[in-house]
């Protein structure tokens, strides 16, 4: 019966020292979780920053082509200052289509 009492003692105590050692690998997994959660939380940060800039320049860009299809037009190389001849492709202002 002592030895039944020793063997039980001896099994508790592997026992424990298996919780501590689970306890301590459970709060570095703990610890690992929220490092990685904060750097989900940078990485999205990251990401809306550079949305932001993305939506500003899909904002601009039609307002930039209109101006320098304006800027195009006042130097006369605009749409108006095109000529096509049949079977040729548009060149700036060559009313033969670049065949001269």
């Amino acid at each position: 019966m002592e030895a039944d009492l020793e063997k039980a003692r001896s099994e508790s105590a592997s026992l424990e020292r298996q919780l501590a050692d689970l306890r301590e690998r459970l709060g570095d997994s703990e610890g690992q979780l929220r490092s990685m959660r904060a750097q989900v939380r940078q990485m999205e940060t990251e990401l809306l920053d550079l949305a932001r800039p993305k939506e500003a320049l899909r904002e601009d860009l039609p307002k930039r082509a209109i101006e320098k299809y304006k800027e195009s037009c006042a130097d006369g190389a605009g749409i108006a200052g095109v000529r096509v001849s049949a079977g040729s492709s548009p060149t700036p202002g060559s009313a033969s289509g670049g065949r001269d």
